[in-house]
């Protein structure tokens, strides 16, 4: 029982060493990304089991794989003229 409290404090400790050296590498370096917006939406149960797998294969957050693949959306339709009455702002 005392063992694993040990290992819990521990584990505790290193996670907190963790997140302060990742708030200061963020501090440091500022986002990359830019300002950050929270987007909700629901998506086919297949597709999302197909990213978590990807994401664990490549080891990448779910979240840098859906926007690499927006990026790329994005980029593909850029050459196509807007439909009338659409903005693009």
């Amino acid at each position: 029982s005392r063992r694993w409290g040990v290992t819990l404090i521990s584990i505790i400790c290193e996670r907190q060493k963790w997140q302060d050296k990742k708030k200061n590498f963020c501090s440091i370096r500022g986002n990359p990304m830019g300002k950050r917006k929270t987007y909700c939406t629901n998506l086919d149960s297949e597709l999302m089991k197909e990213i978590r797998i990807l994401s664990a294969q490549h080891v990448k957050r779910q979240n840098v794989l859906l926007e690499e693949a927006i990026k790329d959306l994005l980029k593909k339709y850029k050459h196509l003229e807007p439909s009338l009455g659409v903005s693009s702002a």
